[in-house]
Order: C-alpha cells, then sequence, then structure tokens
C-alpha cells in the first residue's frame, strides 16, 4: 500500500476524531436539553467537517478516490439525530454542486444514503438501547457501505467495474470498522456521560435527604468538621464556612468538652462501641444551651477515619424529663409531709383532747374537793385554748392561702402588745422547765410611750409565734427579744428581733423554713403543727414589712422583721376592770336554732340567768314550722344545719315578713362571713367557739337599739 494512502487515511481519521470531540463538547447528551439552534449549529459543524472529508480523499488510484463522509454521517443520523444530519447532507452535498465532476450524483447517493441510514437505525436501533451496541453500529457500517458500492450504477459503464474492484475492499472490510469504532467511541463517551450525569443526580438526591433531614448531620475528622448540613448550621446559628473553620469542640458546653472528644477519640480508634450514643450540651451563637443528643459511627472519609454523627435537640425532652423528676420529687416529699403533718395534727390535736376529756371525766367525781375542781377546770380551759390555737392557725394558713386574711387596724401602745407577747413567752410551761435558758429584754425605753395604728392581734400573733420556735428548739443558753426604732414624719419603722442559743437550722434547710407543715426536725417530734412562721411570713408581708433570719447550725438562730407602722392618735385611757351585768330579758322569748346538742345546752347554760324563755329547733325546716306558729323576740341561727342551712332561714324569714331580732352564731371563720349574715338580715353575729361575755353584750347592743 502507498505510503500516501496511509498518511490520507490518518487524516481522515484524525477529522473524524475531532467530530468526536464536537460530540463530545458541544452536543448536550440530555435528548431534552436539545434547541433548534443548537441543532442547525451541529448540523453546519457536521457539514464543514464532511467538507473537510472531501477535501482530503484516500486515492485509492490514479482515477479512483473515497472519503469518510460516509463514517461521518452514518454516525452522525445515530447520535445527532433528524436536523443536524439533513443539514450536514445539504451542507456537503451543496459543495459537491459547487465544485462538480463526474462523480457528482455517486457522491450525492453517498451522502444521502450514509445520513439516511444512520436516521433509520436512530430510529429502530438506537445504539443507546441495544444490548451489543459495537456490533449493532459495524452492522449498520457494513450496511451503508454495501450500499455505497451499489452507487457505482451513477458512472459511466466502462468505469464501473475498476471503480468497484478499487473501493469493493476498504468499503467491506475497513470502512465499517471505522464505523463501528467512531461509534463505540461516541457512545463510551455518552455512556461516560450518563453515568456522570446519574452519580451527580444521586449525589444531589443524598445532599437533598442530608440537607432537608430533621436530625443534623456532621461529619468529623481530625478534630474539625469537614462537612454539616443545614439543620445543623440552623441548631447553632452559625454559617456553614464557621462552622467548618472551626474544631468541632468549639461548639460543646466547655463542661462537656472533655467526655466528648475522649468518646470522640474512642469511636475513631474503635476501642469502645458503647460512644456511639450519648447525650451532651452545645451553645448557640446566641448563647443559648441546648442539650444534644448524639448517634454516631465510624467510617472512611477520602480515605482516613472519621466518625459520622447525627444529632438531635433534645432541650425540652430534657426538660419534661427533669420537671417529670422534680414532680416526682415533689410529690414524694408532699406524701412525706403530708405523713409528718397528719401524724403531728394527730398528736397536737389528741393531747388537749385527752387534757379537756380526762380533766372531764374527774370532775364527775362527786367527793371532789373543791381546789381540785377548780385546778381541773383551768386545765381543760387551757387544752381548750391550745385546741383553738392549732383551729385558728389552720384558718390563718387557709385565709392567706386566697389572700382573705384582713387587718383590723386600731390606735395601740406598742408596749401593750410586746409586754402581752413576753408575758405569754414567760408563763409559757416549756421555757419553765428549762432551768438552762435565760430570757432577755432588749427594749428601748421609747417604745413604752409609743402609739401606732395597726393591728395589735396581728402583730402578736407573730411575736408569739418566733417566741415559741425559740423556746421550742432552745435547750441552754438564751432567747433575746428585743426591737430598735426609727421615727419619721407620719410613721416609725420598728425592728424586732428574737435570737436564741438554741440548734440553729442547717443549710439544707434554710430555703424550706417559710413553707408550710414544714420543720426543721421533720425526722423527729417537735411540739407544733409546722404552720407558725409560714403564718407569720405572711402576716408580715400583708402589714408591708420583711421577715428574715440568720443562723448557723449549732449555735442558735436569729429572726428579725421591719414593719413601718403609722403614727396613732391620742389614745382615749379604757376601765378595762368594766364588769359586763347580765342582760335582764324576762319576758322574752328566744329560739336557738342549732343542730349540735351540746352547743345548745352551752347556750342554753349561758342564758339560764337572764330570765327568757328558751325554745329549740334542731334543723331549718323545724325552725321554719315553730316560726309559722309563734315568732319570737330573738332568733339564735347557726349557719351551718341540716335540711336548710341559715342562709335560707333568713331568706324565708324575709319573704314572710317576720318581724324579730336574730344573732347569727356559727363555726365558719372565713373572712367577709360575719358581711354576708348581717347583709342576709341578721342584728348580730357571733363566731364559735362563744365566748359568753361576748354573746351577752351582742343581745344587750340589739336589744338596746
Amino acid at each position: 500500500m502507498d505510503i500516501s494512502i496511509i498518511i490520507e487515511m490518518i487524516q481522515n481519521v484524525a477529522v473524524l476524531l475531532a467530530f468526536s470531540l464536537l460530540y463530545d463538547y458541544m452536543w448536550p447528551k440530555d435528548d431534552g436539553a436539545h434547541t433548534i439552534f443548537g441543532k442547525i449549529l451541529a448540523g453546519l459543524s457536521i457539514g464543514i467537517i464532511g467538507i473537510i472529508l472531501l477535501s482530503i480523499p484516500i486515492g485509492l488510484s490514479s482515477e479512483v478516490i473515497i472519503d469518510s463522509r460516509t463514517v461521518l454521517l452514518a454516525i452522525s443520523g445515530l447520535f445527532f439525530g433528524t436536523i443536524p444530519t439533513i443539514i450536514a447532507m445539504l451542507v456537503i452535498i451543496g459543495s459537491q454542486l459547487l465544485f462538480g465532476g463526474d462523480s457528482l450524483w455517486m457522491g450525492a447517493a453517498y451522502t444521502l444514503i450514509a445520513g439516511f441510514s444512520g436516521l433509520i437505525w436512530r430510529q429502530y436501533f438506537p445504539a443507546k438501547k441495544i444490548k451489543s451496541p459495537y456490533f449493532n453500529i459495524l452492522l449498520l457500517g457494513l450496511i451503508v457501505h454495501l450500499f455505497e458500492l451499489g452507487t457505482i450504477i451513477f458512472l459511466p459503464k466502462e468505469q464501473m467495474l475498476s471503480t468497484f474492484k478499487s473501493i469493493a475492499l476498504p468499503l467491506i472490510l475497513l470502512y465499517p470498522a471505522f464505523t463501528g469504532l467512531l461509534g463505540l467511541l461516541l457512545l463510551k463517551r455518552w455512556q461516560t456521560w450518563n453515568t456522570q450525569q446519574q452519580k451527580s443526580k444521586e449525589e444531589l438526591q443524598y445532599r437533598a435527604l442530608f440537607e432537608n433531614a430533621g436530625e443534623a448531620i456532621v461529619v468529623a475528622q481530625k478534630g474539625m468538621i469537614t462537612f454539616a448540613n443545614k439543620r445543623m448550621t440552623d441548631l447553632l446559628g452559625v454559617p456553614y464556612e464557621e462552622i467548618r473553620s472551626k474544631p468541632f469542640t468549639s461548639f460543646i458546653h466547655p463542661d462537656d468538652k472533655s467526655l466528648v472528644l475522649s468518646k470522640h477519640q474512642n469511636r475513631i480508634k474503635q476501642t469502645d462501641h458503647n460512644q456511639n450514643h450519648y447525650s451532651f450540651r452545645v451553645i448557640t451563637s446566641n448563647n443559648k444551651t441546648l442539650w444534644i443528643e448524639i448517634n454516631s459511627v465510624y467510617f472512611l472519609w477520602n480515605g482516613e477515619p472519621a466518625s459520622l454523627s447525627f444529632l438531635s435537640d433534645v432541650t425540652e425532652q430534657r426538660q419534661t424529663e427533669r420537671q417529670l423528676v422534680l414532680a416526682k420529687n415533689k410529690a414524694e416529699e408532699s406524701d412525706q409531709l403530708k405523713s409528718i403533718f397528719l401524724a403531728n395534727m394527730s398528736h397536737e390535736i389528741r393531747t388537749p383532747m385527752n387534757a379537756i376529756l380526762g380533766f372531764s371525766e374527774l370532775l364527775s367525781i362527786s367527793t371532789l374537793p373543791d381546789n381540785k375542781k377548780t385546778h381541773y377546770i383551768e386545765m381543760i380551759q387551757t387544752a381548750g385554748k391550745q385546741l383553738l390555737h392549732i383551729i385558728n392557725d389552720i384558718v390563718d394558713i387557709s385565709k392567706l392561702e386566697v389572700n382573705q386574711l384582713r387587718l383590723n387596724k386600731q390606735d395601740v401602745k406598742l408596749y401593750d402588745i410586746y409586754s402581752q407577747s413576753i408575758e405569754i413567752c414567760k408563763n409559757n410551761p416549756l421555757l419553765k422547765e428549762k432551768k438552762n435558758v435565760e430570757f432577755k429584754l432588749n427594749l428601748p425605753t421609747t417604745c413604752r410611750e409609743l402609739k401606732v395604728h395597726a393591728d395589735p392581734y396581728r402583730i402578736r400573733q407573730a411575736l408569739d409565734n418566733l417566741l415559741s420556735n425559740a423556746v421550742k428548739y432552745t435547750d441552754q443558753g438564751s432567747i433575746e427579744f428585743g426591737c430598735t426604732l426609727e421615727k419619721k414624719k407620719d410613721t416609725v419603722v420598728i425592728n424586732t428581733y428574737i435570737q436564741d442559743t438554741g440548734i440553729g437550722i442547717p443549710e439544707s434547710k434554710k430555703d424550706i423554713i417559710f413553707k408550710r407543715f414544714r420543720q426543721v426536725e421533720e425526722n423527729q417530734y417537735r411540739e407544733g403543727a409546722g404552720l407558725g412562721l409560714s403564718i407569720t411570713k405572711g402576716i408580715i408581708d400583708l402589714m408591708g414589712g420583711t421577715l428574715d433570719f440568720e443562723t448557723t447550725e449549732g449555735l442558735g438562730s436569729k429572726f428579725y422583721f421591719s414593719l413601718e407602722l403609722e403614727k396613732a392618735k391620742e389614745i382615749k385611757t379604757v376601765n378595762k376592770s368594766k364588769t359586763l351585768s347580765l342582760p335582764d330579758l324576762k319576758g322574752m322569748s328566744i329560739y336557738i336554732a342549732e343542730d349540735d346538742l351540746t352547743s345548745f345546752f352551752l347556750i342554753k347554760e349561758y342564758l339560764s340567768e337572764t330570765n327568757a324563755t328558751i325554745s329549740h329547733a334542731s334543723d331549718g325546716e323545724i325552725l321554719m314550722k315553730m316560726l309559722r306558729k309563734q315568732v319570737p323576740d330573738m332568733l339564735l341561727l347557726d349557719i351551718n344545719m341540716p335540711k336548710k342551712d341559715g342562709y335560707t332561714c333568713l331568706k324565708e324569714i324575709k319573704e314572710n315578713n317576720y318581724k324579730m331580732k336574730i344573732i347569727a352564731q356559727t363555726a365558719y371563720a372565713m373572712e367577709n362571713e360575719k358581711d354576708r349574715c348581717l347583709r342576709s338580715g341578721c342584728q348580730g353575729y357571733v363566731s364559735k367557739p362563744i365566748d359568753p361575755e361576748i354573746l351577752l353584750e351582742e343581745i344587750r347592743k340589739i336589744i338596746s337599739n
């Protein structure tokens, strides 16, 4: 074979490779991405390549030349499609018409056969979908060039045989191989592109999956974050670039850094498989602390050990768990307090009741000397007052809970309040038993004449509670009661303290000291219901003051409160030795509406020397029947009665226009009970337990009006 033929073949192959570059870089591999302009441009480019191939033919003899345009157009039809291939054929045929020659029609036939064969093959045997694409394309090349052999009919008869002999072997052996190789090259390009597209698509899908995951996803390697999804940036409030520029420990709470770092290193070393799931805290960009739960796995990232972590914000879950634990602890504490309170209340109530019942039993002995009777009566009265004190404490704490405790202010000497509390403390039987405890006073002389406008009962109640506690918890040493005064224009600030050398308050008990039903020594019995300090704190707060304490366990405590009180006007001296005389109720009829027989007999006994006629109604219905028969001069009405309560009876009395004096008597001790009774039609009011002097004074007051 002549060297020139080889060179010409190499030139044709080079041009065909240029054609493959056109497909590789200028032709979109996605059929849906082709535009009309792109197709026209591709067709023109293929046509120009065909003209180039025409200009470098392969000279098989001095009279016969061939070129590779058929390979070009067959592959164009197969891979580029209709428009580019037809345009390329038109360009090539146009150039042939322009240059002319004996083989004009044969060349045009070459062009049309190759182009349309490729298009038909594309339609019925697409290379991208055939299982054996190389043989498919090779078959296309063979068929195209067999048809090309048939185009010799367009030559003069005398040239047909010689031309056939010259071109048959190359067209049947070489050109189909060229077609198959070029087609395979383009097919490989398409397959490479398609694989890359699939990878890109999968990468985008995975990235979308990672970015839209409900959990934060992080890859950590060599102490740095090499990847983090959007959820992680949202969680920390930090841009992605900043996350990647810092060590992963930068965002971890200082107290948890060593824990996380240790677990990360163990996970990378694969020394401990229990390091994968745990919780720690992170700090966000706005200094907010979040609890994070992490689940990590070891893997290789770019050939280096790394950890893939899934992080969830469990802050709310942690808070809920903490609240549940606190609620559980509180419930257990409340249950324990309830048991302690019930035990204390049982003791506190049973102790005076034991004295009342026991001494009452002894009073039934007919041979009992008068002096013992008097002593037993005093003991019963003391126990009754102790029981009433417990009930009053429970009522007061209930009123404080609902903000119903009211102050009854009046003009009073401050020293009178102090002296009464001092006297009660000195006469405390428990203090008398403690011979090693000294009671000290530190009161300024100016307080003796100081007059204030305040509620003396509530101030004394607060003092009594503080002094009682000091006595209760001090077994030796001293109890000191003192105050200082700061006089202002219209007010005076009273700073009062009670200091003892008792057991003091442990650090763990300081927070609960003013809580109801709580005591310093809850694991052992101390007299009291655990209400005193809670009531005292409520009273001082109600009066606008402050109550606080200082204490050292084992050395004692100092409780002090400060009150700013109004200065009082001149207080008139009242003769307290005045004795109330019994009212003369001769000729008057009195109904006592009372369902409790004991209370009825007690009231009847109080009125026994008034010469009144007493009748009893044991419930509301009986009372109304009695009123329909005869209306009395006076009615002592129990508010809480069966069948018809006192308020229902008052309503019916008003509707029937029954005229009589009515005194309500009730065990209800809540605020505004008296006002409600008076608004409902009563002229007087006494609360249980009934003080006979108060009852007789109420009777005297309403009959005089």
